[in-house]
C-alpha cells in the first residue's frame, strides 16, 4: 500500500455526514425485541462521551467570562452551563424516543451501570457533538475516554504489549471486533469491523460507523500519553468502512520510551492475577464477548 492509497479520516468531517432521522427506531436499552439484554455499548463509554461534551461546555463558559472573574463565580457559571447542556442532551434524546417509558435523565446517562444500543449511542454522540461545538468531537472524546482504572492496569506493560491487549480492553466498553494485525517496538496496525446485529436506518449506520472509527482512533492514539507519559501516537487511516472497505484499519506510531516491559515496570512486575486476566490466562465476564 502506497501513500497515495492512504485515506485521511480527518477529511471526512461531521458536517458532511447525513442528517439523523427524527426517531430512534430500535430498542435503546434494556431487553431487545427478542427479550435479550442490549449490551452493544457499556455505561462507562456513554459517560465518557457525555463528560467530554460537558468539558467543552465548561471551557466555553470560562472563555465567555471577563478576565479576573473570581474562582467561585467562575465555577458556578461552569456548573450552571453544564447543567443546562446535560438537560438539553436529555431533552434531545427524549424527543427521539417515541415511547415515554424510555425517556432518560442526565443522571441516568452518567450512570455507568447502564448499557445501550449502538443506535442510541449514535444519536447521543451526534447531540453531544452539536452541543459541544467541537468539530473533532468524536476523535477528542476518544482521547479522553480511557478511565484511570484502565490506565493503571495498563501501565506495567510496554506500549507494544498494551496495543496487543487492545481487544481485551475494548471488550470492557463495547461489543465490537478489534483485531491487532501486527506490532513492533514503536508501531501497531489495528483493524476494526463493525458489529451491529440490529438493523439501523442507513444514515444512522453511517453516522455510527464514522463516529466509532474516529473515537477509536482517538482512544488508541492516546495510549502512549496515558500509559507512558509520552506524546500521542501518530495515526494513519489505511482503510475505512465508510468508504466501502471491509474494515477500518489504522497504523499507530509512537516514540519508544525507556524499556518498561511486563516484568521490569516494578520490582515484581504486575501481579499474576492482573497479567493473567489481561493475557487470557484468567477468564472474567467483563472481558468476554456477548
Amino acid at each position: 500500500m502506497t501513500d497515495a492509497d492512504i485515506r485521511d479520516g480527518a477529511s471526512l468531517t461531521w458536517s458532511s455526514l447525513p442528517t439523523l432521522p427524527p426517531y430512534i427506531v430500535g430498542r435503546p436499552f434494556g431487553p431487545d425485541e427478542a427479550g435479550r439484554p442490549i449490551l452493544d455499548i457499556r455505561g462507562p463509554a456513554i459517560r465518557a462521551t457525555v463528560n467530554y461534551m460537558l468539558h467543552c461546555v465548561g471551557q466555553q463558559a470560562v472563555a465567555a467570562l471577563p478576565a479576573g472573574t473570581p474562582s467561585t463565580e467562575r465555577d458556578a457559571r461552569v456548573a450552571a452551563a453544564q447543567a443546562v447542556a446535560l438537560q438539553q442532551l436529555a431533552d434531545h434524546l427524549n424527543a427521539a424516543l417515541p415511547d415515554a417509558r424510555d425517556h432518560v435523565t442526565g443522571d441516568y446517562l452518567l450512570d455507568e451501570g447502564n448499557n445501550y444500543s449502538f443506535e442510541f449511542d449514535a444519536f447521543l454522540t451526534a447531540y453531544c457533538r452539536e452541543i459541544s461545538g467541537d468539530p473533532r468531537f468524536d476523535f477528542q472524546a476518544g482521547v479522553t475516554s480511557i478511565p484511570p482504572t484502565i490506565a493503571r492496569m495498563a501501565r506495567p506493560f510496554s506500549l507494544r504489549q498494551a496495543y496487543n491487549l487492545v481487544p481485551r480492553f475494548a471488550a470492557m466498553f463495547a461489543s465490537t471486533d478489534l483485531r491487532v494485525i501486527t506490532t513492533t517496538r514503536d508501531s501497531a496496525r489495528i483493524q476494526w469491523r463493525d458489529r451491529v446485529d440490529r438493523e439501523m436506518p442507513p444514515a444512522v449506520r453511517s453516522m455510527h460507523t464514522w463516529s466509532f472509527c474516529q473515537n477509536l482512533q482517538g482512544t488508541l492514539a492516546s495510549l502512549p500519553r496515558v500509559i507512558a507519559d509520552q506524546p500521542m501516537a501518530e495515526v494513519k487511516e489505511l482503510r475505512c468502512q465508510v468508504h466501502g472497505d471491509e474494515c477500518c484499519e489504522w497504523e499507530f506510531r509512537w516514540q519508544n520510551p525507556a524499556q518498561r516491559g511486563l516484568f521490569s515496570a516494578r520490582p515484581n512486575g504486575p501481579s499474576r492475577s492482573m497479567s493473567g486476566l489481561l493475557l487470557g490466562e484468567v477468564k472474567h465476564p467483563a472481558l468476554t464477548k456477548n
